[in-house]
């Protein structure tokens, strides 16, 4: 792998929940990178991007995850949408306690939707991945995707859908979740 953090690197720290517009992404292949093939990095409470667009792309052969938004708020990213991207082979990094393997995540968006997206045959090596899912998210809707041969290398998750910790007002609809290592949908949510 590449020791590049990602194929495709979006990232504020600015003060004042400031929100940037108009972010796309389309028709690209991300692959052989340490983080993600395409990562949306908020690090400044609420500051993030509005009207976000992810499309028509393919991210494969990553470490940690295929796509990812992270950090900040949960609302640090708003109306967030990732349409027909397709997430494999994104192994993992073995030896991580944090999670890796995933293909698709949408973590600190508020009004988020993934569409016609699949996700297959990630996280072997890694550590609680899962095919397609959020956290630490807000009306959050997943539908018309297919997650399936997702794995994992220490029992944790490795499944195919999932609303995980501190997702609210959220939908998972029209979806195909086939032989997962994991569970085919999950809904947990944090101790406490």
């Amino acid at each position: 792998l590449d020791t590049s953090p990602a194929g495709i690197n979006f990232s504020t720290n600015l003060p004042g929940n400031v929100k940037l517009q108009y972010l796309r992404v389309h028709d690209v292949a991300a692959t052989g990178f340490w983080e993600a093939g395409v990562f949306v990095e908020h690090h400044n409470g609420s500051s993030g991007y509005n009207d976000v667009e992810v499309r028509d792309s393919v991210v494969h052969g990553n470490g940690k995850t295929g796509l990812f938004t992270w950090g900040g708020n949960f609302d640090a990213s708003t109306n967030v949408r990732v349409v027909n991207v397709r997430a494999y082979n994104n192994t993992g990094i073995a030896g991580l306690s944090s999670n890796s393997g995933s293909g698709i995540i949408l973590s600190s968006v508020s009004g988020g939707l993934i569409d016609d997206c699949c996700a297959h045959t990630n996280g072997p090596i890694g550590h609680g991945g899962i095919g397609i899912w959020a956290y630490h998210a807000d009306r959050i809707t997943i539908q018309f995707s297919e997650s399936y041969n997702n794995q994992t290398n220490s029992g944790a998750d490795g499944g195919g859908f999932d609303f995980d910790g501190g997702v609210t007002n959220s939908l998972m609809q029209y979806n195909y979740s086939h032989d997962n290592e994991g569970s085919g949908y999950a809904l947990l949510q944090y101790r406490g």
